[in-house]
């Protein structure tokens, strides 16, 4: 019983780690999300994505204004390189 006790052990320290390297592995993978536009200044908008404010560039030339809900692109899970269309 012991044994087993220890393969079931490290099967599920296997599982774990394995989890563990897909998680860290989709965080750098692009994102895109609904996000609404609060405000528009220029060629950047305050946009609310999950309950958070983001100053994002407008990519393309699609015209929006306040209350908009548009697609957010965060390239490589980057929110430095977001873009909205």
């Amino acid at each position: 019983m012991f044994l087993m006790d220890k393969y079931k052990q490290a099967i599920q320290e296997l599982m774990r780690s394995i989890k563990y390297m897909i998680d860290s592995r989709i965080e750098h993978t692009t994102k895109i999300y609904n996000g609404l536009i609060l405000s528009i200044n220029g060629d950047k908008a305050n946009i609310r994505i999950n309950g958070k404010d983001y100053d994002i560039a407008h990519y393309g030339s699609f015209v929006h204004n306040a209350n908009d809900i548009v697609n957010v692109f965060v390239p490589q899970g980057n929110m430095n390189l977001a873009f909205y269309i």
